[in-house]
């Protein structure tokens, strides 16, 4: 009685997250930005959906009463790894159109495909045979695909965390903070995905080497997918809006670090993406309006210094002035000529100096007064400073005990 009420749960929990998987497909083929990386994802979510399904439905005997779907759905296994590591490096690319060399990384399963073909062409009981392992030649081809499938989830997965920490390094050295959740939610996603498989792997390999260890481990490999679904959904409900960051303006804004703020905001503006509503918000808004917001926003500033917080976000600022966050950033843009965060590493700075000219500061690390001005990266600083001074932070310093 036991047992049948555990797999009633666990068969429940599966089929509630196959549920979510579709859900979150239909939510992610609806989404109207990063169009081809949310379609990448919402297809691995799919498969992700079908297979937790077959996997439920095996204890019902799905394959013993339907032969037939043998072998027809594990194909979907080559392309989870791929399809998120695609999905991440069109998310945080430039690209408009789905490259046409991205298509190589399907050749495995399509192999896969054909070393099987042969498979489909037999009867039912035939196939149930085969699948029993009556077969040499499938057996074999069985090893293969399994260690062929254990290589590239390693592999793909070091592939998406390397240009996820890539990222976060490039965006975080061109602003000294940035509301990370999203790159921090598919880091987590593609670490446990790993986890998951590096279980199915040990799980593989045991079933190969007929060893019975009284556990299911694909069980928890499939749970661990319900999880990342639902993490998946978690961040899209919190974090609808994904900035896009390209390797090509990264590399060209720190070529042209020394250009001024307002060159440099007509390139590329991170963290403070246009969106339609903003740009409609830029347009509108009148004059004395954005006059209005820029005085109580100067004011704010001057007198509470909310840039010492070196997590300080334009919601969070646009909260303490009670306007929403596009209409903060419109006025921003409007009066300052300069995006959010350009406008208050200006502060930051001005902070810097400040206490540089202070003699009762002099003992401490340049490093330690950027921190208490609310920088939290010494590489941004050094740079942001010396873009907005002409001077790096130990000639500056200089500059003050020659003079």
């Amino acid at each position: 009685m036991m047992d049948f009420s555990f797999e009633v749960i666990v068969n429940t929990i599966l089929y509630v997250g196959a549920l979510q998987g579709i859900i979150l497909t239909l939510f992610l083929f609806n989404v109207k930005s990063n169009i081809i990386s949310n379609r990448l994802l919402g297809i691995l979510t799919s498969s992700w959906a079908v297979i937790l399904t077959i996997f439920a439905l095996q204890s019902d005997g799905l394959f013993i009463h339907y032969p037939h779907l043998l072998k027809t759905f594990t194909h979907l296994e080559f392309t989870w790894f791929r399809l998120l590591y695609l999905s991440i490096k069109y998310l945080i690319s430039s690209h408009k159109k789905f490259r046409t060399r991205d298509y190589y990384h399907f050749i495995p399963m399509l192999f896969n495909i054909l070393l099987y073909s042969g498979f489909y062409f037999n009867s039912a009981l035939v196939k149930l045979e085969m699948a029993r392992g009556g077969s040499y030649y499938y057996q074999i081809v069985s090893i293969i695909s399994d260690e062929i499938l254990s290589i590239q989830g390693i592999v793909y997965t070091i592939m998406s965390l390397v240009i996820l920490n890539n990222y976060g390094r490039n965006i975080q050295d061109y602003q000294s903070n940035i509301d990370q959740t999203v790159i921090k939610g598919m880091r987590m996603g593609v670490t446990l995905s790993m986890v998951a498989w590096i279980i199915g792997i040990i799980g593989a390999h045991l079933q190969m080497l007929q060893i019975d260890i009284g556990i299911d481990l694909f069980l928890f490999v499939y749970l661990f997918f319900v999880l990342i679904i639902y993490i998946i959904s978690f961040i899209a409900i919190r974090s609808p809006e994904v900035y896009k960051l390209s390797e090509s303006q990264v590399v060209s804004f720190v070529s042209r670090s020394q250009k001024t703020p307002s060159e440099t905001n007509s390139l590329f503006d991170v963290g403070n993406h246009e969106t339609a509503e903003r740009q409609i918000l830029q347009l509108s808004m009148k004059d004395d309006t954005a006059t209005n917001l820029n005085n109580s926003l100067l004011e704010f500033m001057d007198e509470n210094k909310p840039y010492l917080n070196p997590e300080l976000s334009l919601q969070e600022l646009a909260d303490e002035l009670q306007v929403s966050r596009h209409q903060l950033s419109a006025a921003i843009n409007q009066k300052q000529k300069m995006n959010f965060y350009e406008f208050v590493n200006t502060y930051r700075v001005n902070e810097v100096k400040i206490l540089m000219n202070d003699p009762k500061m002099r003992h401490l690390k340049i490093i330690s007064l950027a921190y208490d001005a609310g920088f939290n990266s010494k590489a941004s600083f050094n740079r942001i400073f010396k873009q907005l001074t002409k001077h790096t932070p130990s000639d500056y310093i200089s500059s003050l005990k020659t003079g």
